[in-house]
């Protein structure tokens, strides 16, 4: 018993000590960044320009995957096309179908995945 209350004393257990202060202080602080945010400028696109409508890579799979072949290029990511039990999972079946539900956003939110 007073083995415990020495540790606890020196700040050694049960995240009550000064230790646990300490390491809030610190994270805290962090967050603080005393430099101004910098805005990305006007024409800052976070993708690159779409190649191809919207109706065009629904109706036609391989311009879907050149499209998207391109896209990964222009982004500098590797291009994978996912396996699923065995089979290459079709992209282009599960973006018509994502986006004809309202998106991925939608379908998450909705708990529809």
């Amino acid at each position: 018993m007073v083995e415990q209350e020495r540790t606890e004393e020196a700040g050694g257990g049960g995240g009550s000590g000064s230790g646990g202060k300490l390491a809030m202080a610190s994270s805290s602080a962090a967050n603080q960044s005393p430099l101004p945010k910098k805005e990305a400028p006007s024409n800052y696109h976070l993708y690159p320009p779409a190649l191809a409508k919207y109706e065009d890579v629904v109706a036609c799979p391989k311009l879907f995957m050149a499209t998207l072949e391109k896209l990964h290029a222009a982004m500098g990511t590797k291009f994978m096309i996912p396996i699923i039990g065995g089979k290459d999972l079709d992209l282009h079946r599960l973006f018509v179908e994502v986006t004809s539900r309202g998106g991925i956003e939608k379908i998450i939110r909705e708990r529809r995945w």
